[in-house]
């Protein structure tokens, strides 16, 4: 298959995003070596049989999904997701409000919910809280991102959920150059940055998942990591420590595919990598120089 406008896909990834020594990886190429964790580190459940939750996950009702309640330290500070902020539209004026966002497990994995972490490490209620109580709220750095018409055969249709901290710079918000973008029952998280052009990609076994409530949850180590965070359970103390002096670590749960600075500025041309087209759900790997390349589309999780 020919790209003959793929060219301007690594700048649409980025534009669409305006609306988680243990491995080495190839700048320069889509090389990604990686190794199993310990199992002080990989330990993804509590010690103790959680309770079943009140929640179900969106499209998939029939799926266990129980809370759990661990000791979450974020650089060294105890963060509760169960009792956070966040900014609403409450009765046609945008306000700050408290919310409740439990941890859950899903298949064995912690969850966390993707927008109040995100809060959280950006400090975005506290900087831009002078700002709401209008008809008009405050510019966002997580944004939903509502699927279209899918040319899938599957007729799936792919909601995702982008972070892009640049836009709250006159917020005196520091910019963020990484956008990432989370695409809802796909097992693949891209990240990415301009001047120069980085594409990351990573692939989670449990996707970014919706529970009925419209809250989006991400595997806990995978979205940590997707932040530059790296993470240590320990079920001695049922505690969780996140912070970005631990190493970020890879393995079954959450892999580097891709980690390429492209010397061309984009993904086309450059054989053998791999990327993610959100719109469509479909693995592309480049096979000639020319912009040839390969599809594959992803089964959603289910």
């Amino acid at each position: 298959m020919k790209k003959t406008l793929k060219v301007a896909l690594s700048a649409l990834l980025i534009s669409t995003m305006l609306i988680p020594a243990a491995s080495f990886a190839d700048n320069t190429s889509n090389s990604v070596t990686s190794t199993s964790t310990t199992a002080s580190i990989t330990a993804s459940t509590p010690a103790s049989t959680p309770a079943a939750s009140s929640h179900h996950i969106a499209g998939l009702p029939n799926e266990p999904v129980y809370e759990y309640n661990p000791n979450v330290y974020i650089e060294g500070k105890k963060v509760d997701f169960r009792n956070t902020q966040e900014i609403q539209e409450v009765n046609g004026t945008y306000q700050v409000v408290t919310v409740n966002r439990p941890i859950l497990i899903v298949r064995g994995r912690t969850m966390l919910p993707l927008r109040a972490f995100i809060y959280y490490i950006t400090d975005y209620v506290n900087t831009v809280k002078s700002n709401v109580g209008g008809a008009i709220g405050p510019s966002d750095v997580v944004y939903w991102d509502p699927g279209y018409k899918s040319n899938r055969p599957d007729g799936f249709v792919i909601d995702s959920v982008r972070y892009d901290n640049t836009l709250s710079y006159h917020y005196n918000v520091p910019a963020d150059p990484w956008k990432l973008g989370f695409f809802i029952r796909m097992p693949y998280i891209v990240k990415a940055t301009l001047k120069p052009y980085h594409y990351i990609l990573y692939k989670t076994d449990v996707p970014p998942l919706i529970m009925d409530d419209g809250v989006t949850y991400l595997p806990l180590r995978a979205e940590a990591n997707a932040f530059g965070y790296g993470v240590k359970f320990d079920q001695a103390t049922n505690s969780i420590y996140i912070s970005k002096n631990l190493p970020i670590e890879y393995g079954s749960e959450f892999q580097k595919i891709t980690d390429i600075v492209p010397p061309n500025g984009m993904i086309s041309g450059n054989v053998g990598v791999v990327s993610f087209d959100g719109n469509t759900g479909s693995l592309e790997t480049e096979t000639s120089k020319y912009g040839d390349y390969t599809t594959e589309y992803v089964e959603p999780w289910k």
